[in-house]
């Protein structure tokens, strides 16, 4: 595995501008995975329409690339959901996933519902083995 390829930074961007920022190298992030077509209009849509936390895992080199994100949105003080989990295809088995979304869910503990949203075939075992339960399909 290229060296490069190891998660060296958890960034947590809550700030309108900073989730701007972060389009291109989310665009860069999303060609190889699920969601390839996302283009930046796509993104723009779904990083500035609300309540929106971007986590994101870097290699941490200067020419910062994203080995993964996830966006929490919250919904009111009590409930949050998870959705836009991607990873590298070539970064995927370094537990890039589980530390994406276990801290997610430490960012503003609740007493409410925490809401996975859309997931793909390929992070259903993950998600199972993390106690989620899927409620359809």
């Amino acid at each position: 595995m290229d060296a490069r390829l190891q998660p060296r930074s958890l960034q947590i961007i809550s700030d309108s501008k900073q989730r701007e920022n972060a389009m291109p190298l989310l665009c860069e992030l999303s060609k190889g995975t699920e969601f390839g077509h996302y283009k930046e209009e796509q993104w723009k849509f779904v990083l500035l329409a609300g309540d929106i936390t971007l986590l994101v895992v870097s290699d941490g080199t200067a020419t910062e690339r994203f080995l993964g994100c996830l966006l929490r949105v919250g919904f009111g003080e009590e409930d949050a959901g998870y959705g836009m989990m991607l990873v590298s295809p070539a970064a995927r088995g370094l537990g890039i996933a589980k530390t994406l979304l276990a801290t997610a869910m430490k960012l503003k503990p609740s007493q409410g519902l925490h809401i996975l949203g859309m997931c793909s075939e390929l992070g259903a075992p993950m998600y199972k083995k993390m106690g989620y339960k899927s409620v359809a399909s």
